[in-house]
């Protein structure tokens, strides 16, 4: 499953360490506390190998990865996808800490960003680099601050180039979503018709056989003292 990462960090050197700290190799078995997140091998190279790396490293559109040198600082601010930040981990992080024995001072944060939750910080000062693995709380705070909004804010920027880039072609926009199928509406149930109404003449005769089929049958069983008045009569 694919997910996205942004990274940001600066580092300020003694002036007097710069040289030393281009041409230092940097090895991967020299620090110690990696977290398992940056568990990777790689040939040994100068710290000048690796910032031309990430300087070259072929990231993704919309992702982007900048690294500024300006005399004894380097910035580093990119948002990558996970093939690109997975590949480059180590070229990011070995220079902070090769530069820590050299009286450097930083801070490297490394997160997922929009389609991932997890977050590392690597702090160089005092002469040695040490992680520290980011707590929910501590992901939430860097998401608020001015680094990760710089990083947001220049996503949103390339993304609303590339829509207005594809302005004039047919065919979908694939940076914009589809929009929705329209259903048809649904269909009303049909009218009942009232029923037509009845003349009096009609109505009195559906009454009157209503009446006669709910009256009693009579029983044409004759009673016994019928029975006898019929034969006194026939006597006579």
């Amino acid at each position: 499953m694919g997910w996205d990462g942004a990274v940001w960090g600066r580092l300020e050197l003694p002036p007097e360490q710069v040289e030393a700290w281009l041409a230092a190799e940097a090895r991967r078995e020299d620090h110690a506390g990696w977290p398992d997140f940056f568990d990777a091998e790689g040939v040994p190279r100068t710290v000048e190998a690796l910032l031309a790396e990430l300087e070259n490293l072929a990231v993704d559109t919309p992702g982007f990865l900048e690294v500024r040198r300006h005399e004894n600082r380097v910035e580093v601010q990119g948002f990558m996808s996970k093939d690109a930040l997975l590949d480059s981990r180590l070229a990011l992080t070995l220079p902070f800490l090769a530069a820590a024995a050299l009286g450097a001072k930083g801070e490297l944060v490394v997160m997922g960003a929009r389609t991932a939750w997890f977050g590392y910080r690597l702090t160089v000062g005092g002469g040695q680099g040490s992680w520290k693995v980011l707590s929910d709380e501590e992901i939430h705070a860097a998401e608020r601050s001015v680094e990760y909004q710089a990083i947001d804010a220049r996503l949103e920027s390339v993304l609303e180039s590339l829509v207005g880039s594809t302005a004039g072609r047919t065919g979908p926009n694939p940076f914009i979503p589809p929009p929705s199928v329209p259903r048809p509406p649904a269909k009303k149930p049909a009218a009942k018709k009232a029923p037509a109404k009845k003349s009096p003449a009609k109505k009195a005769a559906t009454k009157a056989r209503t009446a006669k089929k709910s009256a009693p049958a009579k029983s044409s069983r004759k009673t016994p003292r019928a029975k006898a008045k019929a034969r006194r009569t026939s006597r006579r």
